[in-house]
C-alpha cells in the first residue's frame, strides 16, 4: 500500500507534549535521508502528519482523522503521564491495534515509564498500548540520539549505521565550510598580489582593484561570514589589512569601505577573545566615520553606517561605563532619526530607526530603568507595525524577523524585571517562534543559533521560576544542544564556550529543582570545567556565572552531606 504520510504523531495537546511533537515533526520533515547500501526505495524526505486542531468537542475520532491514520505508515506516540490520560491518544493507538498494525506503533517516551515500579514513577503508556511495544526514551541519551533512533525505527535500518552516517554528514558540512574558507584565502592571496602590482598602474586600475577587494570583503563575506572559522577569518582580515597598509590611497569611497571592513574585523577579534583588539579596531572605525560625517553631514550613505557603528561601539562600554554606552546609543538614535528624515519613504531607514529604538530601550531594561525603557520599546514596536503594514514583504525577510525576535526578547526582560513572569514568558515564546522561523530558513546560520540559544536560556529561567519544569526542561535541553553545535563549529570561539557554560549552569539549577541532583551535579561540573580556564572579556558576566555554578555545587554538596548524616543517625 502507498501511504500519504510516513508517520502520524499522536500527542496530548498543550505544554511539553505538544512542543516535543512539533519539534519531532520539524526534525523529521527537514532531515535529508542518506543513501544506505543494500536498502532500496528509501525516501529522501519524510512527510509527517500532526493534527493541530482542537478535538475537545469530539467524542471519538473524526472521519478526517481516521482517514489520516489510515494514510500513515507508522504511528509515533509521544508518551508522558499526560498523554497516558488522553482519550484521543488512546483512540489513535486503538485504531492502529484494531487494524492489525501494532508493529508500526513507535512510542517516544519524554517523561514517565511504561511500567511504574513504585509510587514515585509515573505511567506514560496509554492503557491500550501494550508494554511489549518498546519505545525510544529521551532520557537514555541526547535528544539528537533519540531522533536518530526514531528515524532508524521508521526506516527499519540499523541504528548504529544510521548514526555513523549522521555524524559523517555533520562533519561533511563543517568540511565544506572549511573548503570554502580555503578558497577565499587562495583568492585573497591572488588579489593581494594583483593589488600590489596595480599600485604601479593608472588610477582607474587602482579603483578597479579596490572594487574587487570591496566585493570580496563585504558582498561575498556577508553570505559566508557565519560559515568561516575564527582562525581563517583572522588570516583573511590580516591579508586585507596588509592591502590597506600598502595601498596608501585615501578617498571617500575607500574610507567608507574601510570602515565597514574594520567593523567585521573587530567582530572577528572579539569572537577570538581579543577584547583589546576589538575595542581598538572599533574605535578606529568610528574615527573614520566621524571624519566622513563631519565633512559631509548630509551624506546619507555615511549617515546609515554611522548609526550602526555608534551602536556597536556603545556596546564596548557595557561593563566599564554604562553611561558612555547609553550616550553612544542616544547618538545612534539621533543618527537614525536623521536618516529617516532624509529618506522618509524608505523602509530600510525606518527599520534602522526601529532597531536603534529597541537597542536603547533594551539598555535601559538591563539597567533596571523600566520607566525610561518603555517609551523606546513601545515606539520601536509601533514603528515595526507601521513598517510591515506598508511593506508586508519585509515580514518574511530574515533580517526583519531577527529584529522582531530581539524586540520580543527585550519586552520579555522588561516584564521579568517588573515581576510579571507570565507576560515575560509569553514574550519569550514569541521570540523563540521567530528564531525557529529563521532556523527553518537557514539551519546552519551561526548568528541565528547564537541568538536562539540565548533566548532558550531566558525561557529556561522563566519557566523554572513559574514552576513549569517540564517545559523548562525542553528549552534547557535544546539550549545545551544548540550551544554544543556552536562550539563544535568553531572550538576557538570564547563566546561559544562561555555561553555553553551558561546553558549548562541554568540546566543544573533546573534539575536541582526537579530533584535530579545527580543530573544537576553533572551539568554544573561540566560548566565549571569550561569556566575555570576561560579568559572571557566580559568579567562582570563571567564572575556572576562562576559564582552561580560554585554556589549551586556547594548547595548540592551540603544536601548530600545532610543525607549521609541523616542516614548515620538513623543507623544509630
Amino acid at each position: 500500500m502507498t501511504y500519504k504520510y510516513y508517520a502520524f504523531i499522536s500527542y496530548k495537546r498543550g505544554g511539553a507534549d505538544e512542543k516535543y511533537a512539533s519539534w519531532l515533526q520539524r526534525r523529521l520533515e527537514r532531515y535529508r535521508i542518506p543513501a544506505i547500501t543494500g536498502i532500496q526505495n528509501l525516501p529522501k524526505r519524510l512527510k509527517v502528519f500532526r493534527d493541530k486542531t482542537d478535538l475537545g468537542s469530539h467524542a471519538s475520532l473524526g472521519e478526517g482523522l481516521s482517514r489520516n491514520l489510515e494514510n500513515s505508515r507508522f504511528l509515533i506516540v509521544v508518551c508522558s503521564p499526560r498523554s497516558a490520560e488522553s482519550p484521543y491518544v488512546a483512540d489513535e493507538v486503538r485504531w492502529f491495534l484494531e487494524n492489525a498494525r501494532g508493529e508500526n506503533i513507535l512510542p517516544f517516551i519524554i517523561e514517565g515509564t511504561p511500567e511504574p515500579r513504585n509510587e514515585r514513577e509515573q505511567q506514560c503508556y496509554p492503557s491500550v498500548l501494550p508494554h511489549s511495544i518498546l519505545g525510544v526514551t529521551l532520557s537514555d541519551g541526547t535528544r539528537e540520539e533519540a531522533f536518530i533512533k526514531i528515524l532508524a525505527r521508521l526506516l527499519q535500518v540499523d541504528y548504529p549505521d544510521l548514526y555513523r552516517r549522521h555524524l559523517r554528514a555533520t562533519r561533511r558540512l563543517v568540511m565544506q565550510a572549511l573548503a570554502g574558507t580555503l578558497a577565499v584565502l587562495a583568492l585573497m592571496a591572488v588579489l593581494a598580489l594583483w593589488a600590489v602590482s596595480a599600485e604601479r598602474r593608472a588610477t582607474e586600475q587602482r579603483l578597479e582593484a579596490e572594487s574587487l577587494i570591496r566585493f570580496l570583503t563585504f558582498d561575498m563575506a556577508d553570505e559566508a561570514f557565519d560559515y568561516i572559522p575564527i582562525r581563517a577569518r583572522l588570516a583573511i582580515s590580516e591579508r586585507i589589512q596588509g592591502y590597506y597598509d600598502r595601498w596608501g590611497v585615501r578617498n571617500r569611497e575607500i574610507d567608507y569601505s574601510r570602515a565597514k571592513y574594520l567593523m567585521d574585523r573587530a567582530t572577528t577579534a572579539r569572537m577570538a577573545g581579543n577584547e583589546a583588539k576589538n575595542r581598538r579596531i572599533r574605535m578606529e572605525a568610528l574615527d573614520v566615520l566621524e571624519r566622513l560625517h563631519s565633512a559631509e553631514p548630509d551624506n546619507e550613505l555615511y549617515f546609515e553606517l554611522y548609526d550602526q557603528v555608534l551602536r556597536q561601539v556603545g556596546a564596548l562600554w557595557v561593563d566599564d561605563d554604562p553611561e558612555k554606552t547609553k550616550s553612544h546609543y542616544r547618538k545612534s538614535l539621533e543618527a537614525a532619526r536623521g536618516f529617516v528624515g532624509r529618506n522618509p519613504g524608505a523602509g530600510a531607514a525606518r527599520a534602522q530607526l526601529a532597531d536603534a529604538l529597541s537597542t536603547l530601550g533594551a539598555r535601559y531594561v538591563v539597567e533596571g530603568e523600566l520607566q525610561a525603557a518603555l517609551p523606546f520599546l513601545t515606539e520601536s514596536a509601533k514603528t515595526w507595525e507601521e513598517l510591515f503594514l506598508r511593506f508586508p514583504q519585509m515580514n518574511g525577510e530574515p533580517y526583519y524577523i531577527e529584529k522582531i525576535a530581539e524586540l520580543s526578547a527585550s519586552f520579555s526582560h522588561f516584564f521579568r524585571l517588573q515581576g510579571n513572569m507570565e507576560a515575560a514568558a509569553a514574550w519569550s515564546e514569541k521570540a523563540l517562534a521567530s528564531y525557529e522561523n529563521l532556523r527553518g530558513m537557514d539551519p546552519d546560520n551561526l548568528n541565528t543559533l547564537f541568538l536562539y540559544g540565548g533566548e532558550l536560556d531566558n525561557a529556561t529561567m522563566l519557566e523554572t521560576g513559574l514552576g513549569r519544569l517540564a517545559s523548562a526542561d525542553i528549552h534547557s535541553r535544546e539550549a545545551i544542544e544548540v550551544k554544543r553545535t556552536l562550539l563544535a563549529r568553531d572550538t576557538e570561539n570564547v563566546d561559544s564556550r562561555f555561553h555553553l557554560a551558561t546553558s549548562l549552569a541554568y540546566g543544573g539549577v533546573l534539575r536541582t529543582d526537579m530533584g535530579d541532583d545527580a543530573g544537576a551535579k553533572a551539568l554544573l561540573e561540566e560548566a565549571l570545567e569550561i569556566l575555570t580556564p576561560l579568559d572571557y572579556p566580559r568579567k562582570g558576566a563571567y564572575n556572576a556565572m562562576l559564582e552561580l555554578v560554585k554556589t549551586q555545587l556547594d548547595t548540592l554538596k551540603s544536601k548530600s552531606n545532610g543525607r549521609r548524616n541523616d542516614g548515620a543517625d538513623a543507623q544509630k
